[in-house]
């Protein structure tokens, strides 16, 4: 008795129909490779402006560690006391304090005293020519709305600071509010 076995696809003559859609398929893999690279391509340059983009900052770009450092420092304690002695004000209550023209229990302004705190909690800090800091500034001003002109509280700034990173905390003091900006630049 004789076997008769089928030609596997491998075996089978190449008719026209076959090779075209072997070719077919070449051109389809290859479009899918190409595909492939453009998108590699595309995320990788992505990726590097992307990196150039964080790496550099703008004056005007508020920068969430400088923000969060101005929430963290109002509530340092500050060597003001204005009602007794062991109730030291904050450095927020003593911002307060300087806008309704108070006095420490020292017989020191408040204003005063405000300045010289600020000026150590920066310069302790952001340590200027440190290898990372080039500068500082710090405006604290009370303005009704932005539109309306300002009447600025504390102006502090020190080293060279000609763009860097801003943050800005608000304190409200009714009508309006009592807005702290710090821009801190960076060595290049």
């Amino acid at each position: 008795m004789r076997i008769i076995r089928k030609k596997s696809k491998a075996t089978r003559t190449c008719t026209r129909n076959a090779i075209l859609n072997l070719a077919s398929c070449k051109r389809s893999q290859e479009e899918i490779i190409g595909f492939v690279l453009i998108v590699v391509l595309v995320v990788i340059v992505g990726v590097i402006l992307l990196g150039l983009a964080l790496r550099k900052s703008s004056p005007s770009q508020n920068s969430v560690e400088l923000s969060n450092f101005l929430e963290a420092s109002m509530l340092t304690t500050t060597s003001c006391a204005i009602n007794f002695v062991p109730n030291y004000e904050s450095l927020q209550d003593l911002i307060l304090a300087c806008w309704n023209n108070e006095k420490c229990l020292n017989d020191k302004p408040a204003c005063e005293m405000l300045n010289k705190t600020a000026a150590e909690l920066l310069d302790k800090s952001f340590p200027i020519n440190s290898g990372r800091y080039s500068g500082y500034k710090i405006n604290i001003f009370y303005a009704i709305n932005e539109t309306e002109s300002r009447q600025d509280i504390l102006s502090l700034d020190k080293g060279n600071c000609s763009s860097g990173a801003g943050g800005e905390k608000i304190i409200p003091a009714s009508p309006g509010n009592i807005i702290t900006r710090l821009e801190v630049c960076y060595q290049e």
